[in-house]
């Protein structure tokens, strides 16, 4: 299973959510007794309607993984679901997010 955020800047914002979100993923992966496995860390989507170049950075920095600007359709967030659930078939759970994250950047998505 892939573990998939969308995130919406309404009831708390974003950044700190994902803040917390990573925070707690290192204090449980710190705890793990492999630590040859990767990490585990969710795939984190900022789901957002503005479209800056300012508001992609600070997502990007803040530890998102993707940004995604409103209208989405569920069409495109199924076919995201889709490609995740393909990859960690191939790949393997713990490696599901970082070759998703790849195969991304290589389309040029973000």
């Amino acid at each position: 299973m892939v573990e998939i955020i969308l995130t919406l800047f309404q009831v708390m914002d974003g950044f700190e959510a994902t803040k917390i979100i990573r925070q707690t993923e290192a204090s449980i992966s710190a705890q793990r007794v492999d630590q040859q496995a990767e990490p585990h860390q969710s795939l984190v989507i900022a789901l957002t309607g503005n479209a800056s170049g300012e508001d992609q950075t600070n997502a990007f920095t803040n530890g998102m993984d993707m940004y995604m600007t409103k209208p989405v359709s569920l069409k495109d967030i199924g076919e995201l679901m889709k490609t995740c659930g393909e990859i960690a078939a191939i790949h393997g759970q713990d490696r599901a997010r970082s070759k998703l994250l790849e195969s991304s950047a290589a389309a040029g998505d973000g």
